[in-house]
């Protein structure tokens, strides 16, 4: 493969540049000045590749050389020993090994929950500690793993930020990026080195933060998308609810580490679903590289390329399917991954969430081609649909393992007024109570009719049940719940004032920083002004003294 404006006669640093970071970018020679806060490298003459700490080149070097280490050691285990190697986990990319410590090896080993399910095909082990597989047109879950827990999710957070910013604006919308966009960032974080002042288009705007994953592009985003970045941190939270998200909620739009930030993989897929039926969002994550013009304060282009590593052909991340996604890492939430994967079947969307060790790439493609191999859709049209149902959406249809049939689901339901005013509703098929199909649908007045009816008679039969009550409290309990309920009141009374105290101090410090920061800033210009002032006068009298030497010179004889 080519990267684009790398000396590509540079094999190793190519080799190099083929896994996932949130903390390199490429660059030409003329925008690093406005775009590298770190040190730079040279590849070849006329390409640098800005890094935001030289340990990141180390770490890239040594990531290389634990795997060819541990595919040597592995190879003469095999070779030397003739024992069983030891419970050594399969699910990595063709040809490659990686050395599994033991805490890899616990997340690796906990247990799947689609595994569970009867007649449901095994999954693989995955080193995240949360993933999923769920076709994004039926809503089927195919691959579970602690679908439910709140995890960190770091930079895939701007999938929302996105989602939200694509629905209540147009692409050709201005970002303006003040100062509070940029002072928040702190060294190490991902920016494409945009400053107080600039202004770019939404669509320039989206790319630098999808795939740059630039931090401060985010908050700007926010900032104008929102009418403040308050109220798009409210509209991001809403927009979360509205998809049905109940293991989610955000508290900024780029990701970075917060403890009141988290995520479930079953919402983010339900996210990343929602943000993939937007063609441009579609069009930007399966984008290798993007340019964004010059300013009206930096006269030269800036440059990006994508991060999700399966879209390079030829590299050993690789994976045909892929179409697009989203990588994010900090410290807390490790690696997290989204990605779009499209066989011509089946169109999936895969998460993972809080993965160990380097590998969320091979994990996302042994999710997807289990699924690919063992599930199969079935159309709905032509099917016996549930009594009560009119008409489905069209080419809806279900996924299921190939050895399950049609009539061994379930289904359910749920109309969008129960009292008959609006016909639509949905319908859920289930199969051992995992969901595998979900249909937009218009329902029958009949469904109403007896629904309205089997409520009032089941009314009549509890009224009937109420009228002898089976048991009754004392007044001595009473008073023992009553004492227990203000107990609990007053320690969340009291846990809510910790946390906004908190919070409050932790908004202090960053005023306090962006103060410290236009201080430092102000003192630089005055110190520039005195210079100037200073050079000034010198040249004055320097000029003044020329005069006079010329005007007293002797003359030439």
């Amino acid at each position: 493969m080519k990267f684009p404006g790398i000396n590509n006669k540079s094999m190793p640093f190519r080799a190099m540049l083929q896994r996932e970071t949130e903390e390199f970018y490429f660059v030409s020679d003329k925008s690093r000045k406005h775009i590298c806060k770190g040190n730079v490298f040279f590849v070849g003459r006329r390409t640098r590749i800005c890094y935001n700490t030289a340990y990141d080149v180390l770490e890239e070097i040594q990531m290389k050389l634990r795997y060819r280490l541990a595919t040597f050691l592995l190879a003469a285990g095999l070779v030397f020993s003739n024992t069983a190697v030891h419970e050594v986990c399969a699910a990595e990319v063709e040809g490659a090994a990686a050395a599994v410590t033991d805490e890899e090896k616990a997340v690796y080993e906990m247990p799947v929950e689609s595994n569970a399910l009867k007649n449901w095909p095994e999954g693989p082990g995955i080193f995240a500690e949360a993933g999923i597989i769920m076709d994004m047109n039926s809503g089927a879950i195919l691959y579970a793993k602690n679908i439910d827990e709140k995890e960190f999710p770091a930079s895939i957070t701007k999938i929302m930020t996105a989602l939200v910013a694509l629905e209540n604006s147009e692409l050709t919308d201005k970002v303006h990026f003040t100062e509070e966009s940029v002072a928040f960032l702190e060294y190490g974080d991902a920016s494409i080195g945009m400053q107080p002042g600039e202004e770019i288009t939404m669509e320039d705007a989206l790319y630098g933060m999808l795939l740059a994953s630039a931090n401060e592009v985010s908050y700007a985003i926010a900032d104008t998308v929102g009418n403040g970045y308050d109220n798009f941190i409210r509209m991001m939270n809403e927009k979360a609810e509205e998809l049905g998200c109940t293991n989610t909620h955000f508290t900024n739009p780029h990701g970075l580490h917060d403890e009141e930030h988290y995520v479930s993989a079953r919402d983010m897929a339900l996210i990343a679903s929602a943000a993939f039926q937007h063609e441009e969002f579609r069009k930007i994550t399966n984008t290798y590289e993007h340019r964004i013009p010059p300013t009206n304060l930096v006269n030269e282009e800036r440059v990006f390329q994508q991060y999700h590593q399966m879209l390079y052909d030829g590299t050993d991340t690789f994976y045909e399917p892929c179409v697009g996604g989203k990588t994010g890492y900090t410290d807390q939430a490790l690696s997290t991954l989204v990605s779009y994967l499209d066989n011509g079947e089946l169109q999936l969307v895969s998460v993972n969430l809080k993965t160990h060790g380097v590998h969320v790439y091979p994990d996302t493609k042994n999710m997807a081609e289990y699924v690919f191999n063992n599930f199969k859709k079935i159309p709905l049209e032509g099917k016996d649909l549930p009594k009560g149902v009119k008409e489905t959406e069209e080419d809806a249809y279900i996924v299921v393992p190939k050895n399950v049939e049609f009539q061994d689901v379930k289904a359910e339901i749920v109309p969008e007024d129960k009292s008959g005013k609006s016909k639509k509703g949905t319908l859920t098929y289930t199969y051992d109570g995992q969901t595998v199909g979900v249909s937009e649908v218009v329902l029958k007045d009949s469904y109403f009719q007896t629904n309205t009816a089997g409520t009032k008679t089941e009314k009549n039969e509890t009224d009937q049940k109420e009228q002898k009550p089976l048991f009754t409290v004392s007044p001595k309990v009473k008073m023992i719940i009553g004492i227990v309920v203000s107990v609990i009141i007053a320690m969340g009374l009291i846990f809510c004032a910790l946390v906004y105290r908190k919070r409050q101090r932790r908004r202090q410090r960053r005023l306090m920083e962006q103060k410290r920061r236009r201080q430092i800033k102000e003192k630089q210009v005055r110190q520039q002004q005195v210079q100037a002032r200073r050079r000034q006068q010198y040249q004055k009298q320097k000029d003044h003294t020329n005069k006079r030497s010329e005007d007293h010179r002797l003359p030439r004889r």
